[in-house]
């Protein structure tokens, strides 16, 4: 004998064993066939639509769905009839009670359509559940409440209704077993869309029906057969295999639901406060049954839902904007209607419902790890908050600069300096290595300096491509690159690149590309996508030549009148390049951060303006141009690009020639300045 369930638990025993008969198949086939052999006269066990083993056609039954119905009805402690839809079964429950009037407040908009499809041509007025019931009403009650999650008193409704004879339906889809038991509470029948937490995949469409006696299954099979609603066969098979495992998802589900939805009420505070990462003045309400207190009837929703509380819930933001984002900037949140499947979802509802609040996020609360979950939620608030109230930039591109004076025009958005003291909501905009002069900057002390107080850093990393350093590793929070340069690597496309740790956050950013118009033409992406094919062998040539060059011009800083390797002393004076610095006060050296490399990319300053304006162009294998990156080595005298730079500083990108080629030309220039040429 297969055991019940107790109380408030759901028996994977009877999940597992309760439709197996002698001979029955452990795994049934999908069953295909419309029609069946027929049964010969006088056979004992005739045919009837709960005997999986003997079927005439299949409208009326067949075998995968007579299983699936005998699991439905022991562990809904009724006798259950699935149909193709929730909304299937909403539409047959009508017809079966034929309400004279029907008492529904709030609710599934779709049960609200099935209820208007039905009365059209009928004198069967709608009217509140706190309203006079009369005899014929049927009170369509549901509980816990679709969007919100709260859970309302069946047993007070079922007493009020049973007063005047009329009949109480309850629409358990947020509650399915082991959570609540609604027959337990007086209801006469109880409705699930079984695509949902029966089904729990999102994978079948399917409706479940339980009704508290045999006959009253028989009336609705009876209609079934010949409204043509029934489950198709693949879906059968889907929703039997899902019914195996309801023990475990259930369960697992209401716990991390009920988790999430009190660590998130705990967040609903004042703007510039913050809670567990979670910025203050973007929730501003959290609705579930376990946050409900007694009410003055005395309802307590434990009581009632004794298995556990639900998994569905909803959440209001503060703003349109933070409604609108929110969903797409999740990563394991999928933005989707539907609830109760594995994966967790999450939907802005007046995106299906138009009448609901468009302030209102609906979460689905899946099997994954209940604290990923809470970091996924925690980041895409973050997210959907942040603006930066200050940046916090000191030197580097001076294209950078100009973007950000663009950004701020009619924003009250300072500017601060690195080693100024930084306030929750600052955007640290750090480059390195340093443009010009190709120095490194230690990344985690000011990852570090940042997220103490709540703000975020950004690396420039053009100068230091992969694999030279990687700033996620020193808690950067995006990494920003001019792909036109390494990426790119052969001076011939413009492409910008932005790298963020979550996918939400990358979402967020497709979203703002796609209406701010700035993505990359076809040519560009083609080049580039060619251009990646060969960046492992390119970054790590240049880097190692840029090293070497840096290094050996560096022992040329000797004073006029001596010479180093064929270079005259006196005309350069001083060599930036991240190898040549030494450890720092903080215990930075930039072996440790450019782990895969020193940059291709360095600065030079010569003695005189006459040697820096001569430099560029004295020089046969590095080209006069600006930029970087690329297979071809250049030069530039950076203040006729940025006039704000020391007229004395030149910058060398080293491409992929050979590099004592290079080390001869920038000799035989070097040298002819010096004389005057």
């Amino acid at each position: 004998m297969i055991p019940q369930s107790a109380s408030g638990q759901l028996s994977g025993t009877q999940l597992i064993h309760g439709d197996h008969g002698p001979g029955s198949e452990v795994a049934p086939s999908i069953s295909v066939t419309s029609t069946f052999r027929a049964v010969p006269d006088g056979d004992p066990e005739g045919v009837g639509a709960m005997n999986p083993g003997k079927h005439i056609y299949s409208r009326y039954s067949q075998n995968v769905t007579s299983r699936v119905e005998q699991i439905l009805s022991k562990i809904n402690q009724g006798h259950a009839i699935t149909y193709a839809s929730g909304l299937a079964a909403a539409f047959s429950i009508l017809v079966h009670y034929k309400p004279k009037r029907i008492a529904i407040t709030g609710g599934y908009m779709g049960c609200h359509g099935t209820i208007s499809t039905y009365i059209k041509g009928r004198d069967t007025p709608l009217i509140g559940l706190d309203d006079e019931f009369q005899e014929g009403d049927l009170c369509w009650f549901e509980s816990p409440l679709n969007p919100t999650g709260e859970s309302r008193n069946i047993e007070y409704y079922a007493d009020k209704i049973h007063a005047v004879g009329g009949k109480l339906l309850i629409d358990s889809t947020f509650g399915p077993p082991p959570l609540q038991y609604p027959f337990k509470w007086g209801a006469d029948c109880v409705f699930h869309s079984g695509t949902k937490y029966f089904g729990g995949h999102s994978d079948l469409l399917c409706g479940i029906v339980i009704v508290r006696t045999e006959a009253e299954r028989e009336e609705l099979w009876h209609d079934r057969c010949y409204m043509g609603n029934m489950m198709g066969s693949l879906e059968s098979w889907l929703l039997l295999r899902s019914l195996r495992t309801m023990h475990l998802r259930i369960p697992r589900q209401s716990a991390s639901g009920t988790e999430i939805a009190q660590w998130l009420s705990k967040a609903v505070i004042p703007e510039g406060q913050e809670y567990d990462g979670i910025p203050g003045g973007v929730i501003t309400k959290v609705w579930h049954s376990s946050l409900q207190e007694t009410d003055a009837r005395g309802f307590n929703p434990s009581v009632q839902m004794e298995g556990g509380f639900n998994a569905c819930f909803a959440i209001l933001l503060s703003t349109r904007e933070y409604a609108d984002k929110l969903p797409h900037s999740l990563e394991y949140f999928v933005p989707a209607t539907s609830l109760g499947g594995v994966e967790s979802l999450a939907e802005q509802r007046v995106k299906a419902d138009p009448k609901e609040n468009p302030l209102l996020v609906r979460l689905s609360i899946g099997v994954e790890e209940v604290e990923d979950l809470k970091d996924d939620l925690r980041r895409a608030l973050i997210l959907v908050h942040y603006k930066p109230k200050r940046i916090a930039i000191t030197g580097g591109y001076m294209g950078c600069h100009g973007t950000i004076s663009t950004y701020i025009k009619g924003r009250d958005t300072p500017l601060i300096g690195l080693d100024d003291e930084f306030q929750e909501g600052d955007l640290c905009w750090f480059e390195s290595p340093l443009n010009p002069t190709g120095e490194s900057r230690n990344i985690e002390y000011y990852a570090d300096k940042i997220h103490a107080v709540g703000g975020k850093l950004l690396i420039d990393s053009t100068f230091g491509p992969p694999p030279l350093q990687y700033p996620f590793k020193w808690g950067a929070d995006c990494i920003f690159h001019s792909g036109t340069k390494y990426f790119g690597g052969h001076s011939d496309l413009l492409c910008g690149i932005v790298i963020v740790r979550t996918e939400a956050e990358r979402e967020e950013l497709w979203h703002d590309r796609c209406y701010m118009g700035n993505m990359m033409g076809s040519l560009e992406s083609w080049l580039l996508l060619r251009s990646l094919r060969t960046l492992h062998l390119r970054i790590p040539r240049q880097s190692a030549s840029g090293t070497e060059i840096a290094q050996w011009l560096s022992k040329a800083v000797i004073p006029e009148g001596q010479e180093y390797d064929g270079i005259p002393g006196g005309v350069i004076t001083k060599v930036w390049h991240s190898s040549l610095q030494e450890t720092d006060a903080r215990g930075f050296n930039p072996s440790v951060q450019m782990e895969g490399g020193f940059n291709a990319c360095f600065s030079i300053l010569l003695s005189t303006r006459e040697y820096a304006d001569k430099l560029p162009h004295s020089l046969e294998y590095f080209v006069p141009a600006t930029s970087l990156g690329g297979v071809e080595s250049l030069v530039e005298q950076r203040v006729r690009i940025d006039p704000k730079e020391n007229p004395l500083l030149v910058r060398l990108s080293i491409g992929l020639e050979e590099v004592e080629d290079l080390k001869d030309d920038l000799r035989r220039a070097l040298v002819s300045i010096s004389k005057g040429n």
